[in-house]
């Protein structure tokens, strides 16, 4: 418990208001930096899986598989300033799209299941 080798965070900061996850953000950071360990972060929050990450999994509505891996290129360490940069709109320009993608499969497979 003391040293573990792979963390599993689900949804750690779902709960909280914008600038308290921002801090939360940099202290995990802060963390792995100075403990390396490898953390698997389920969050539904494109921004924050880009900030954090450095492979991002986007997955697909049912069955669940992974549908693209994304590499996150931004050097560490990252602070604030990264989600500006062209990289990372970059970067969310093509989260945004493969997640659009399977939230109109999921709508259109809702439609036919409840009509």
């Amino acid at each position: 418990m003391n040293d573990p080798k792979v963390l599993l965070l689900d949804e750690p900061y779902r709960a909280l208001d914008s600038l308290t996850k921002s801090v939360m953000h940099e202290a995990l950071l802060e963390i792995y930096y100075r403990n390396p360990v490898t953390i698997f972060f389920i969050t539904h929050d494109l921004e924050e899986a880009l900030f954090l990450g450095q492979r991002v999994a986007i997955m697909t509505t049912r069955p669940c598989r992974p549908k693209k891996i994304l590499d996150v290129d931004i050097p560490h360490p990252r602070n604030y300033s990264v989600l500006t940069a062209p990289r990372f709109r970059e970067l969310m320009e093509e989260t945004i799209e493969a997640v659009h993608e399977e939230a109109i499969k999921a709508f259109a497979a809702g439609e036919k299941e409840g009509g």
